[in-house]
């Protein structure tokens, strides 16, 4: 029957796969109910067709009940309010609601108890005493002061292990085979009495992982593929277990679906729930593997067991997410958490992050948790004494009534010679094992009613499937070999048979009673014997095996995991053999799961086919039962059988180039029959289905209750929140014995979503066996609850949710789809992990263990020498100075001039780390892309062939002209998670957005990492900013970096890193960070940072950096990747991105931010010409592909409404990778067709290489989506006011002309009178079809080898390269004040905002770089003098007669250099801001500068002028700026006594003004001991030359 209940397309539909009679294990007279979770808020309900008679396959079509007519009807429901947030409910104690209060009464009991324990004790409890130290698999040491007397833990799921007179019942698939609860209870309750009878108090079992790849080793001890029929078999086993007072295990949590490389290999898994401030995002990890989970904390289960893999890059049994987040909190479970044998391998990390006991642990000085966790919680202080585990333990031990009455332990698992009399705790058990057996048996094929047999004369039995194991059924260790009948597979999981009922001998003494001829051939291999035998008997049974099990054992070639799904022993060929010369021939196949079997299912003489399993001790006994009729068959598939092994959409990864192995569930939920289905993939046998002697019809199909009302809760046990799980809507319906067999039929709920949810076609949700005598007729009914894990995903996630997916990308479909670039060469690029994490061992070690943020992490990892450099185990953010080996340098043209230069000076041969040149910033924007790039190159030509030969000198990779933008490039070529790299430009931090610190700086601070010297910077603050929500319509990561500009300023990042952390980092593509990173710089950040997340691996795998992201992730898995739980930042800050708006900022400054929504009313407020004279998107900032393809969908709108740009619109895409991929996927296109100028790739406009006709000294404004918009700085012209925003905002104003137009609320007017609205904008992260690398001419040889015969090529009479003459130490036989600077003389007092490209110009300036001579000649041009209020305005108070008392700056401080006189700047706050220009220190240091004092230094202009000789100083009392003025003569005090060494000394300046007035006022430093070297060699280069040589 199908029952469809409908939200727009929703279905539910039950069906009955199978009829079949089975004699009753519930009571035939009364109603069957069945309760599962409702996904959905709105359903409509349809009757459809029945079958009468044997089931067709799931979705067919059946024979109509009542003939015309079709009842429907509807239920409707109020969508529920918003829960509340996690604060108010834990303020409400939720624990009341989702907890029972067996568990309040245990904790209460527990608490109690851990109130007398000592710490040593309270770590006992959590840790095992280790292996073979006591007499069960996994041991607890007494209690003394409690009286608790230990705890004993034993293998395994299907029975007591490791020990004599017990049971072996049928395995976890066998059992899910029943679909038969009453059973699944009682097999539960059985085994739970076995083992309490033994005196252990926790049964290792159930095991619950999926059968995800059919061939996958444990999958047997399980219950199926299917996580709704694995869940109430979980539920019920471990509600049976529990009855007994023995504590059962859910285990492994999780992922843990195959065995090869268990221990080596990271499950990558993904999810599409409800985020909170817990969790990541996974909808495989919820719908699929946690269910099981979640059914058992319900059920109340004791404990659960971590697994040995790791999940998405982090082991099990130290993650986070899964221990604590999902388990812990979601499910809010109540006992504790035990790890695996031998997998907890953190003392810290692992308690920390929920791990509550270690087994098998070892004697407790040696153990991971023992001695070890002891000094942690009491020296160490990195895990809390607070922290539950003993708690957690004692609860489970009060929950289940072990404190009063349980037996002691009565075997040992050691006595493997049987030295120790055991006891019986057998029962009666051998006939629930029978019938258990028998009720998991499923008959497949059926052909002529060859089933149940009717006393045949002869019966033919052929294979060694039916016979016994010479050396007994307990003769191999572990159950690892495969010979005679197969009952259960290998491994842990196995029991001990008490006996082994074989087929051979239970049909042989059936047959007895028949007087039936019984002969058999027990040989597998021997085809001829087994046609001999099989040739004219009645029937002839085959019986075939599939063995498989744990890993650590090898069978016949099978590492635990099956090789293939092929039959064993060559059990094809021995059907096939027997199937020729019997023309009755029925199969049995006894197999831990599926086996392809197309090479004899259709023979015409293969009329029977019997699915036994693994049914345990009682195997032959129960397949008898079913082929003789004594019970009627009535088990269903827990898994489908394929006709081929590829139909499986997952497989086992038996070998991987990767270490660990990179498991990635890439099917996500499709997997077994959900992917049939999806995929429209006819199996062999599908999940659920099953036949029967007997028929059934199904009648009186109703629907009836609500899903409305509710408050479902978030944050702590929402999962559990019992207004999800009330039942809300029952299915009720008759079904019919119509045949002449009493037995069970198992009626089967499927659920199907709407197409729009990408949701298999249908899902499990509901079943029963129910027993009907012949001709009885019972009602059923099966009812639906709301749950977490059904509503909020199904009817949500149809709705809002996949909406907002929709809008913000094809991010997460594109992990699975999208193509990549071959895979590089990636050995100098992915950082030594190994080799940073020792080294961050030795800096954690020194800090005592203190929790570190990520960057801290990143940093302290590179520190060079930690012993040294922290020799006073100190390290103070914001105060100690840290010696760095950074990784990689990375240059642009313009800066790499005069990095060179210097380089070259140093007199080595070779660059001592990886280092680039990148051809971006001369290359001036006019016409477009092609014109612009040629006449670049012509004009540059002298300075690109001398970069190209110093790259070629030095072992350089250059990267030539319309290669794209350095920062671009880095991030798709050079970037690496966990990496430490400098680049000489100020927005290398744009490579942050791979989670690295990428940080700027000048090209003295790139000589140090290229010449091998340490680099030093002081260890920055760290500001956490933590990101919850979720971004909608048309914001962007731009907006989110505009937005925290406005908050932190210009100056609020100074000296500090920028560290994102909380669920809103995960919902952003890898360019969306970094974008985000780049604009950093213009808060003064030294760099910004991200933990790692999916979309970096995505990123590195599209980019061909496979090998990096494999590094990565298992660096990730040890935590090196992201922050320490708990650690402390200097200062946080809150975004909730889901409240974010698009922001404008500017003008004038990046730092001035204006919500889109109150933009026009600025423009009225300001008297701003409500008008826009360009629009410009792209450079190093916003022109990813996932950019342009945003911006390219706007423009695809526009031009359906036939509209154009009605200003310039120019777009630079940021490398030529993009570029090539947008003109391949018609991005390009699409933008030219609405009127937009393609450039090159290159930076162009945004930093003043625009050549510009229009608006010449006029105001004006033009939107970009750079990241500076100083005054001039874009067009030279300084009335030209810039604003900043999202190039997705950008561009749709560019079609509207003016500031005043808001995209998300106004429209534009279309010619034909009609109003046109933009849609917010969709983008795609990475390209479906993969990157194109385009013109690879423009790219370099990877890794070149230096090549010191070339000659570096510079012209003798050269305007644009100069070499560089060292500068002279102020410290000298010269200067008559020994060890203090000089007497100098004050240039001027320089008013306001003086950033970079004031201090020294750039546009027509760039090609200068490599000239200082005339480069000095822009020197502070745009400056305002404080004194006149003029700019590029200069007093020469010492001037002779032939010189004027003012002229321009550059002017009187050559005059300054002419007469030997050295001189001083007087600054205001934050000088320097801007770029990483170093010509900004350059150039005053060529005119003779010594000191500049400063109300405030932006960081990297501060090392600048350190590196180049000149002392940088803070006014103490920032008032004493203005006392100051040109002319002055200043003196130092106090840095004679710095300089030998005097760490406490203090510079105080005296000051004579040319009055004669004199005074001195106090200032402050930053120097370090390093620094003052520096200062005293007279530059950074000066003394780097000294110890090179």
């Amino acid at each position: 029957m199908n029952v469809h209940l409908q939200p727009a397309d929703l279905e539910i539909t039950t069906v009955s796969p199978a009829v079949s009679p089975l004699h009753a294990l519930t009571s035939p007279n009364k109603a069957i109910h069945h309760t599962d979770f409702l996904p959905f808020d709105l359903v409509v309900v349809q009757m459809n067709k029945f079958e009468v008679g044997h089931a067709k396959a799931r979705g067919t079509s059946f024979e109509q009940l009542v003939p015309g007519k079709l009842e429907t009807c509807q239920l409707r429901s109020q969508r529920r309010d918003q829960p509340t947030n996690l604060r108010e409910i834990e303020a409400q104690n939720i624990l009341s609601s989702v907890n029972s209060s067996e568990w309040a009464i245990a904790h209460s009991k527990a608490q109690a108890a851990v109130s007398k324990l000592s710490l040593g004790d309270k770590i006992q409890l959590a840790t095992g005493v280790g292996t073979l130290l006591g007499p069960c698999t996994g041991n607890i040491p007494a209690i003394a002061a409690i009286d608790f007397p230990g705890l004993c833990l034993e293998d395994g799921p299907l029975g007591v292990r490791g020990t004599e007179n017990v049971s072996a019942f049928p395995a976890g698939i066998n059992i899910a085979a029943t679909f038969n609860k009453t059973l699944m209870r009682a097999r539960g309750a059985a085994m739970g009495a076995e083992f309490r009878g033994k005196g252990i108090n926790v049964q290792l079992g159930p095991m619950m992982n999926l059968m995800r790849a059919p061939a996958s080793g444990r999958s047997w001890e399980g219950f199926g593929s299917d996580p709704y029929l694995s869940g109430e078999a979980a539920y019920e086993t471990i509600k049976g277990i529990q009855s007994q007072g023995v504590q059962a295990v859910a285990k492994h949590l999780l992922n843990n679906e195959q065995e090869h490389s268990r221990d080596a290999s990271s499950s990558n898994v993904d999810d599409r729930r409800l985020r909170n401030e817990y969790l990541q995002d996974s909808s495989q990890q919820h719908e699929l593997y946690l269910h099981p989970f979640l059914r058992s904390v319900q059920a109340n289960v004791a404990a659960v067991m971590c697994s040995y893999n790791q999940i998405n890059g982090t082991a099990a049994c130290q993650n986070n997410n899964t221990m604590n987040g999902l388990l812990k909190t979601e499910l809010a479970f109540q006992g504790y958490i035990m790890s695996d044998w031998d997998a907890s391998q953190s003392t810290t990390n692992s308690p920390n992050h929920g791990l509550d006991m270690t087994m098998p642990g070892a004697p407790y000085l040696f153990s991971v948790f023992g001695t070890s966790l002891e000094w942690a919680v009491s020296v160490y202080k990195t895990v809390p004494e607070s922290r539950d585990m003993a708690t957690r333990i004692l609860a489970a031990w009060y929950l289940l009534g072990q404190d009063s009455g349980f037996p002691p332990v009565n075997f040992d698992s050691r006595d493997i010679f049987g030295f120790i009399s055991d006891i019986g705790v057998q029962g009666d058990h051998a006939s629930l094992i029978r019938t258990a057996g028998s009720a998991s048996t499923v008959l497949l094929k059926n052909n002529r009613d060859v089933l149940p047999l009717k006393k045949p004369k002869s019966i033919s039995i052929v294979g060694s499937g039916a016979g016994s194991n010479p050396g007994g059924p307990n003769s191999c260790f572990l159950k690892a070999c495969n010979t005679g009948v197969l009952a259960m597979g290998w491994g842990s999981g196995s029991g001990n048979f008490p006996y082994l009922t074989t087929p051979l001998d239970a049909i042989t003494d059936r047959a007895k009673t028949d007087g039936t001829n019984v002969t058999s051939s027990l040989s597998d291999s021997d085809l001829a014997a087994a046609a001999h035998t099989a040739v004219g008997t009645d029937v002839a049974i085959v019986f075939i095996t599939a063995d498989s099990g744990e890993w650590g054992s090898t069978v016949e070639g099978n590492d635990g995991d099956r090789n293939d799904l092929q039959a064993w022993h060559g059990g094809d060929a021995l059907v096939q053999a027997v199937a020729k010369v019997n023309s009755n021939t029925v199969v049995v196949v006894n197999a831990v799961g599926p086996i392809i079997l197309e090479a004899w299912i259709d023979h015409p003489n293969v009329t029977g086919l019997v699915w036994s399993g693994l049914p345990g001790q009682e195997a032959g006994n129960a397949l008898v039962d079913v082929l003789y009729g004594d019970y009627n068959p009535s088990g269903r598939l827990p898994y489908t059988i394929a006709k081929s092994a590829k139909d499986y959409p997952a497989q086992v990864t038996y070998s991987s180039s990767s270490n660990p192995m990179q498991i990635n569930y890439t099917e996500g939920l499709f997997i077994d029959y959900r992917h049939f289905d999806a995929a429209g993939i006819t199996p062999r046998y599908e999940f659920g289905f099953g036949l029967s002697y007997t028929t059934f019809s199904y009648s009186e199909l109703s629907v009836s209750g609500s899903v409305a009302g509710g408050n479902p809760q978030t944050g702590y046990g929402a999962s559990l929140d019992p207004s999800l799980h009330e039942k809300v809507v029952k299915i009720s319906f008759t079904i019919k014995n119509t045949g002449s067999r009493g037995g069970h039929e198992v009626p089967q709920l499927y659920v199907s979503l709407p197409a729009s949810t990408n949701s298999p076609p249908s899902v499990l949700k509901g079943f029963d066996s129910v027993y009907l005598s012949p001709g009885q007729t019972r009602s059923v009914t099966l009812e639906l609850s709301s749950s977490p894990l059904a509503q909020k995903w199904a009817a949500n996630m149809s709705t809002a949710v996949l909406r907002r997916w929709a809008q913000t990308g094809c991010r997460r479909r594109s992990f699975a789809t999208h193509s990549t670039l071959p895979e590089k060469d990636c050995s100098s690029i992915t950082p030594p992990y190994a080799q940073l994490q020792d080294n961050l061992a030795k800096v954690k070690k020194i800090l005592g263990g203190r929790k570190l943020t990520l960057a801290e992490k990143i940093l302290y990892s590179h520190v060079h020498n930690p012993e040294e450099t922290l020799a006073d185990g100190v390290l103070r953010r914001g105060e100690t100075y840290l010696q760095l080996r950074p990784q990689r340098v990375a240059m642009q043209d313009a800066s790499a001039q005069m990095a060179l230069l210097q380089f070259m000076s140093a007199g080595m041969d070779r660059c001592a780390v990886p280092a680039s040149i990148h051809c971006d910033h001369l290359i001036q924007a006019a016409e477009g892309a092609e014109s612009d790039l040629k006449r670049s190159i012509v004009t540059n030509q002298e300075v690109f062939d001398f970069l190209e030969s110093a790259a070629r000198k030095y072992g350089i990779e250059f990267w030539k002209p319309g290669s794209g933008i350095i920062h671009q490039i880095v991030l798709e070529n050079y970037a690496a998670p966990g990496m430490l790299m400098l680049g000489t430009d100020s927005h290398t931090p744009n490579a942050g957005g791979l989670g690295l610190l990428a940080i700027g700086v000048g090209g003295a601070d790139a000589v140090d990492a290229l010449t091998g010297t340490p680099w030093e910077l002081k260890a920055p603050q760290i500001v956490g900013i933590h990101l919850t929500g979720e971004m909608n319509g048309w914001v962007t990561p731009k907006d989110l970096i505009l937005h925290l500009a406005g908050k932190l300023t210009v100056r609020g990042g100074t000296g500090r890193i920028l560290e994102y952390f909380g669920p809103g980092v995960f919902k952003q593509s890898c360019t969306g960070l970094a974008t985000v990173a780049n604009m950093g710089a213009e808060v003064g950040a030294t760099t910004s940072t991200f933990p790692y997340s999916n979309s970096m691996r995505a990123y590195l795998n599209a980019t061909g950096r496979a090998p990096v992201a494999r590094a990565a992730d298992a660096a990730a898995s040890s935590g090196f990747l992201a922050a320490d739980e708990g650690a402390q930042y200097d200062e946080v800050i809150e975004i909730n991105l889901s409240e974010l708006e698009p922001t404008i900022n500017g003008p004038f400054t990046p730092d001035l931010a204006t919500p889109l929504s109150r933009f026009s009313e600025l423009v009225r407020e300001k008297g701003w010409k409500d008008e826009i004279s360009a629009g410009l998107i792209g450079s190093c900032t916003n022109s990813s592909y996932q950019d342009m393809t945003s911006v390219a969908d706007l423009a695809k709108q526009a031009k359906a409404a036939g509209l154009t740009t009605t200003v310039p619109f120019l777009c630079t895409p940021g490398s030529e990778q993009i570029r090539a991929t947008m003109e391949r996927d018609d991005v390009t296109a699409a933008l030219q067709d609405v009127g937009a100028t393609v450039l090159a790739n290159a930076c162009g406009p945004c930093i003043g290489q625009w050549k510009r006709d229009d608006k010449k000294g006029e105001e004006n404004a033009i939107l970009t989506s750079f990241n500076r918009n100083f005054k001039a700085r874009n067009d030279g012209n300084s009335k030209t006011m810039n604003f900043l925003a999202s190039p997705t905002i950008v561009t749709a104003m560019s079609f509207a002309g003016k500031l005043s137009f808001n995209p998300v609320t106004d429209s534009l007017r279309l010619p034909d009178g009609q109003s046109f609205k933009f849609e917010p904008p969709r983008g795609q992260d990475l390209p479906s079809n993969g990157f194109t690398a385009g013109e690879t001419s423009f790219y370099p040889t990877p890794s070149p080898a230096p090549q010191p015969e070339t000659n570096i090529v510079i012209k003798k009479d050269s305007q644009r390269l100069e070499i560089l003459a060292p500068f002279t130490s102020p410290f000298g036989d010269t200067n008559p004040r020994g060890l203090e600077l000089p007497s100098l003389k004050v240039l001027m007092r320089v008013r306001g905002k003086c950033t970079t490209d004031h201090i020294s110009a750039a546009g027509p300036w760039l090609k200068y770089k490599g000239h200082l001579s005339n480069i000095s000649e822009n020197l502070l041009i745009t400056a305002m003098n404080d004194e006149g209020g003029e700019v590029n305005q200069a007093f020469d108070h010492d001037h002779d007669a032939s010189q004027a008392a003012i002229d321009t700056i550059p002017n009187v401080a050559k005059r300054f250099r002419a007469r030997n006189q050295p001189w001083a700047l007087v600054v205001d706050e934050n000088y320097g801001e801007g770029s990483a220009r170093e010509h900004a220190a350059l150039q005053p240091r060529f005119y003779g500068c010594a000191m500049i004092v400063a109300r405030s230094f932006a960081r990297i202009h501060e090392t600048n002028l350190k590196k180049q000789g000149i002392l940088p100083l803070w006014f103490a009392d920032k008032s004493d700026y203005s006392r100051i003025g040109a002319g002055d003569s200043v003196e130092t005090f106090g840095l004679e006594s710095l300089l030998n060494g005097s760490n406490e000394a203090q510079i105080s300046l005296k000051v004579t003004r040319r009055s004669g007035e004199t005074f001195t006022i106090p200032t402050k430093h930053t120097m370090s001991k390093d620094q003052l070297k520096w200062l005293r060699a007279g530059s950074a280069l000066n003394h780097i030359r000294a110890q090179t040589n």
